[in-house]
């Protein structure tokens, strides 16, 4: 009788369980259930916030309306210097006209090879001036890294009014020009002065994670020899953009190169430098700003702590 009550009992008691480890189940996944529901709700309000927020434009050159009036460059190739500070996507180029004498104008930007135009980054097609600010859509959309860059124009015939600083900025000038589409490389010769004019370019910075950063650990000690060859992974495989940075023992960064479209095969990226002092401790340390896969915001650079070289 006692083991028949037991048994009972042993019975009742796992069926008490059992229903008590339903109950707690069904809880639980009540729980979960609204735990997914909030955070479903959560991603979807993060998503319908990240695609209203528009995409950040950048600007280089200059887009101010200038004071001084300039004229008569018709059969010349002009371009100014720009700095560009961030990566971004080329958009359009705009060009400030006072006086429009039924011509037509081209832009264009070009990178720069040792303080002059280099090659062709992008180009507008031949639009008649108006009045006011002339901006015209590039025909491609190239990435562009941060650096140094020459907004050119070219306009014919002969008879548009438009605004210069008169003393400030850096230009070149090709004389003899027949207007047409810009060149692929920038005109051997030519001359330059110190002036630019009310002429900037548009272009477009994607809003996306900064990138991981580059895991450069190298280190020089004094007495080497120069060009010292630079190579370090960032686990991409794509063609990159980077900013190289050099130190002294004790002493802080400074930019030394703008590296532009460094080959990722075998995810190893290589440069040299010829101007680091033989008789000091030096480090190095590297960041990509920007991939072909499109702009970027910057990564962090990689650790080095030049003071902690021994």
């Amino acid at each position: 009788m006692v083991r028949q009550n037991c048994s009972l009992r042993w019975q009742e008691c796992q069926s008490e369980c059992v229903r008590s480890a339903e109950a707690v189940g069904r809880g639980w996944k009540q729980r979960m259930r609204a735990i997914n529901h909030v955070a479903t709700l959560a991603v979807a309000l993060w998503l319908i916030l990240w695609c209203a927020v528009p995409l950040a434009a950048l600007t280089m050159g200059e887009p101010a309306i200038l004071t001084v009036d300039d004229c008569c460059n018709g059969g010349l190739l002009l371009a100014q210097q720009a700095a560009l500070d961030a990566p971004g996507t080329l958009d359009s180029l705009s060009f400030y006209v006072i006086a429009p004498g039924g011509v037509s104008l081209r832009l264009a930007v070009y990178n720069d090879a040792g303080g002059v135009p280099g090659a062709l980054q992008g180009e507008t097609a031949s639009m008649p001036a108006v009045a006011g600010w002339n901006t015209l859509p590039t025909l491609t959309q190239p990435l562009l890294a941060p650096g140094t860059y020459w907004l050119a124009y070219q306009y014919a015939p002969e008879g548009m009014g438009f605004l210069r600083a008169g003393n400030v900025g850096s230009y070149r000038t090709v004389e003899g020009w027949v207007y047409g589409a810009f060149p692929v490389t920038w005109p051997v010769g030519g001359a330059g002065g110190v002036d630019h004019w009310s002429f900037y370019a548009t272009l477009t910075m994607a809003d996306t994670p900064p990138l991981p950063a580059s895991n450069v650990q190298v280190i020089f000690q004094a007495g080497i020899s120069l060009p010292v060859t630079l190579a370090w992974e960032d686990g991409d495989a794509i063609v990159g953009f980077f900013e190289l940075e050099r130190g002294l023992q004790g002493q802080g960064f400074a930019l030394i190169q703008t590296l532009a479209g460094l080959p990722g095969v075998g995810l190893t990226k290589t440069t040299q430098d010829s101007t680091a002092p033989q008789q000091a401790i030096s480090c190095w340390r590297v960041r990509q700003i920007a991939d072909t896969g499109g702009p970027e915001l910057p990564s962090a650079y990689s650790n080095v702590v030049c003071s902690n070289v021994e």
